[in-house]
């Protein structure tokens, strides 16, 4: 259940709840993220990625199985942003797998062979000051229990990504960050990783249920605008 049209406090501030919408906006307020280690999380597999679930809901269903499907343009973008030259490549091998990647393959696919792929939806945790995931927050909501979550904006599904880039639109792509003996916040065992966030509202297929990007209020650090 979410509560709607009335503010809460949250964060030093008011913050006005938004009704239920099913459209896709892409301006709103930009906040940084906080690190595992500043939201009490820990990992229990050294080198895992810090992945940070996006529910359907104030309060809703995510995981595994609450994914976007990927095609050939949203591929294209998430090499272009890693300067992957082609599906061999170790970056990419490192993002894409059947199980325990970013993303995963369907129907038995190898990963050079993808033709599309899912993506579980998730952020990443930020470093830590001076290297900060970002998102643009462009709701918020209550769970039953009193928690706040923040609706926030992803790259809606085109034919051609040309405008998104990581100067231009840096809170539509998260810098991934891996968990070292539970002690370090690190890049990738792979280099330096970018995954894009993309908007389920805006024609994706998913997997069930509302499509939308919510996250717990406690991973929003700081107010950039």
């Amino acid at each position: 259940m979410k509560i709607n049209r009335m503010s809460v406090e949250f964060m030093g501030q008011s913050i006005s709840l938004a009704p239920r919408s099913t459209d896709w906006p892409t301006n709103g307020d930009l906040w940084e993220l906080g690190s595992y280690f500043e939201v009490g999380k820990r990992s229990p597999t050294p080198s895992n990625f810090c992945a940070v679930t996006l529910v359907q809901d104030a309060g809703g269903y995510g995981g595994q199985t609450n994914w976007i499907l990927l095609q050939g343009p949203e591929m294209e973008l998430l090499m272009r942003v890693n300067r992957i030259a082609d599906q061999e490549d170790g970056k990419w091998r490192w993002l894409v797998g059947a199980r325990g990647s970013i993303y995963l393959t369907l129907n038995g696919e190898e990963e050079s062979l993808a033709t599309e792929l899912r993506w579980p939806r998730i952020a990443i945790g930020s470093k830590g000051d001076g290297e900060r995931n970002q998102v643009r927050v462009i709701g918020a909501g209550m769970a039953t229990d009193g928690t706040v979550f923040a609706r926030i904006a992803g790259i809606p599904r085109s034919s051609n990504y040309d405008r998104y880039s990581l100067e231009a639109t840096p809170w539509f792509f998260h810098r991934v960050y891996c968990v070292y003996q539970n002690t370090r916040l690190g890049d990738t065992p792979a280099g330096i990783i970018y995954m894009p966030i993309f908007d389920p509202a805006s024609g994706f297929k998913v997997s069930k249920g509302t499509k939308q990007l919510w996250i717990d209020g406690a991973w929003l650090r700081t107010q950039l605008s």
